[in-house]
């Protein structure tokens, strides 16, 4: 399965969101902001699961700016503005994520966090797709990978 590429339009459920935060340092100073988790399918690539992350407050105030609302359903055509992380250079396990691009958390800081929530079905998601059957693997080992590693964009 082809991993998620801009111009691929993700839907998602608007209640189906769960409120994580995202940690990490940036110019000699810590950060910190909430985002919100999303499992989303990409209605482009059969349905494929997606992995999505939006800044809260973005969510919260300018939904109608990046996604077409119908009902509860969100639907959003990726774009340069949105950027990703992956599992490895092959796109596996590619997750988005929709924020200030001026903010350079690394990639590993949205899997971490959202592992370390434990619950959810985007958490067990994640873990199964970076290789961890249960969600008491030690996360900072798997981190340790993706240390530098900062999100692309698309």
């Amino acid at each position: 399965m082809s991993p998620i590429q801009k111009g691929d339009i993700i839907s998602f459920a608007l209640d189906c969101k769960r409120e994580v935060t995202v940690t990490w340092s940036q110019s000699l100073s810590n950060k910190s902001e909430p985002y919100y988790a999303i499992a989303a399918k990409n209605t482009s690539r059969d349905n494929a699961d997606v992995n999505f992350f939006v800044q809260k407050n973005w969510f919260d105030n300018e939904l109608n700016k990046f996604a077409t609302v119908d009902g509860n359903t969100a639907r959003v055509t990726i774009t340069d503005k949105f950027q990703y992380g992956q599992k490895n250079a092959q796109g596996d396990f590619r997750f988005v994520v929709y924020h200030d691009t001026s903010r350079k958390p690394y990639q590993h800081r949205f899997i971490e966090t959202t592992l370390l929530a434990k619950g959810g079905d985007i958490a067990l998601k994640l873990a199964k797709g970076f290789g961890y059957e249960q969600l008491g693997t030690n996360v900072s080992d798997f981190a340790k990978s993706f240390i530098g590693d900062y999100l692309r964009n698309f």
